[in-house]
């Protein structure tokens, strides 16, 4: 009987692992394609945005023309999520490094409870 309950645990605890990382695999894939609408699927409705030329609270449709006019314009390459974990309080993050013709980037993306990006900035 123990046996059992600890392999339930296991594929609950596994499937919420497989979960999150599937998440953070959509956000990194996002900067990799260049492509701000992928990554707009998982916006909340109104996120901070902190990028180079670019700062402020915004809706998501909004959130999503200013990160897809950033990829444009900076073209990220060698795309690697970096860390990503969780805070006590649930919520997620996720930091990206890639680099572009100006240098080396790293994209801290922030997710609320309910596993929608609230935060984007980029340094």
């Amino acid at each position: 009987m123990k046996k059992l309950v600890l392999f339930l645990l296991m594929g609950v605890f596994g499937a919420i692992s497989a979960g999150n990382q599937s998440l953070m695999v959509d956000v990194v894939n996002a900067f990799r394609k260049k492509d701000a609408g992928t990554m707009a699927i998982h916006f909340d409705s109104n996120l901070e945005i902190d990028i180079p030329g670019n700062k402020g609270m915004y809706s998501s449709g909004q959130a999503k023309v200013i990160m897809q006019q950033y990829l444009d314009n900076n073209s990220p390459s060698d795309v690697k999520l970096s860390h990503s974990g969780n805070s006590a309080n649930g919520s997620k993050f996720a930091i990206i490094d890639f680099s572009t013709s100006s240098g080396s980037k790293k994209a801290k993306v922030y997710f609320n409870t309910s596993e929608k990006i609230s935060e984007i900035k980029v340094e």
